[in-house]
């Protein structure tokens, strides 16, 4: 029987290490049976959220160097721009045709990328069909967070990437944002993939490590575990975080820094880049002080509430328990907007970008020097040739 494994995420469940860890070990998953590759298609896309128009959701599309290569299962979503549907479907249509190849060596494909968990609608009936059509098993797997520590993460990394200005409280109440891309009611997007795939072909992961029941207790061990694979010493794992959280006074220094930058596309994005390292290098300078949250303890809990029913619905539905997560609140505070600290904040980081490009400059120096001097030596010795 063909498999063709996907993984949709949901973002912020440890999806870059994953892929990381795909694709530094594709031997070892070749030799266990499963195909994991790279699709040769240009630079990969990623969707930014335009809120400038209140009734719509657009998004700007801008090639991203940081957009991992081995997000090889982008092709099947595409860009979500307008005037892009062609050039989707062609994509989409080369990137079955490679499907097919790669099952005349392996009966097992996996493809992942964590924006599959949004535009299931976009993506899921042509993949069904395809699969359907090839007497091919699709298997999605999909990790969830509880949305207490997904909501908060996944705003602070759109500050720290796409730009966000937005406060917290703007960002989770957003109409148009609560539906179409923050999809915290998991039940939403289960139902559908399971109308698309059947129910039985869907495997969620709980993305909390005291759930995780292999021997290692490590994402990779309990994802390998979901194509019936064991970890060995013949996987890497990868060294450091690939995609790492900053803390809430870097997002907001990085808020503040984001209407410096107006709009989103690759010129910005590159100077984004550089403000992004400078902020890490402010971040580990900051003071480490207690576990913080946007919100108060009471409504943390309102959260909590908000969720429970859905997420007790998933649990029964597709573990077969009760509960999906702990009820237990961890010890926090109510982080606080201080403006001593953003003016300190404010003074390191332009100092650090300062010392960044002033580094940046001397190698360009350095640089143009090494040229000159291989010109004047071309120059030279043509004339030594003439004589």
């Amino acid at each position: 029987m063909k498999t063709l494994y996907i993984h949709i995420g949901s973002p912020k469940t440890g999806t870059s290490s994953l892929q990381t860890f795909f694709g530094k070990n594709q031997s070892a998953l070749y030799e266990d049976g499963v195909i994991f590759r790279r699709m040769p298609f240009p630079k990969y896309l990623w969707e930014v959220p335009d809120l400038s128009d209140p009734k719509r959701l657009k998004y700007h599309d801008y090639a991203s160097g940081a957009a991992s290569a081995d997000r090889n299962g982008m092709f099947l979503l595409g860009s979500q721009k307008d005037g892009m549907q062609g050039e989707n479907e062609a994509r989409r249509k080369q990137g079955f045709a490679l499907l097919l190849s790669w099952f005349r060596e392996k009966d097992n494909i996996l493809l992942t990328d964590e924006v599959l968990w949004r535009g299931i609608d976009v993506w899921g009936p042509e993949t069904a069909a395809f699969a359907k059509q090839n007497n091919i098993t699709v298997k999605i797997i999909v990790y969830l967070r509880r949305q207490l520590e997904y909501l908060d993460s996944l705003y602070r990394q759109d500050v720290k990437l796409f730009l966000m200005r937005m406060s917290y409280r703007e960002y989770a109440e957003h109409p148009l944002l609560k539906e179409d891309y923050l999809a915290a009611d998991y039940r939403k997007p289960l139902e559908k993939l399971s109308k698309l795939f059947g129910r039985e072909n869907l495997i969620v992961r709980v993305y909390d490590m005291k759930q995780w029941k292999r021997e290692n207790k490590t994402i990779f061990d309990d994802f390998l575990g979901t194509m019936g694979l064991t970890f060995s010493s013949r996987y890497t794992v990868p060294k450091n975080d690939l995609n790492p959280s900053i803390t809430h006074d870097t997002t907001e220094l990085f808020r503040t820094l984001n209407d410096v930058i107006d709009v989103p596309d690759e010129r910005t994005h590159h100077l984004s880049y550089r403000y992004r390292m400078a902020g890490y290098s402010v971040a580990a300078l900051q003071e480490k002080g207690p576990r913080l949250s946007y919100l108060s303890r009471e409504e943390q809990e309102e959260v909590l509430r908000k969720y429970r029913e859905a997420n007790r619905a998933v649990a029964r539905e597709y573990l077969g328990r009760e509960e999906l997560f702990s009820e237990e609140l961890p010890e926090t505070q109510k982080w606080e907007n201080d403006p001593k600290r953003r003016q300190e904040d404010m003074v390191l980081f332009f100092g650090e970008v300062y010392r960044r490009l002033h580094k940046e400059l001397g190698e360009v120096g350095e640089e143009c020097r090494r040229i000159q001097k291989r010109s004047l030596g071309m120059r030279l010795r043509r004339l030594f040739r003439r004589d």
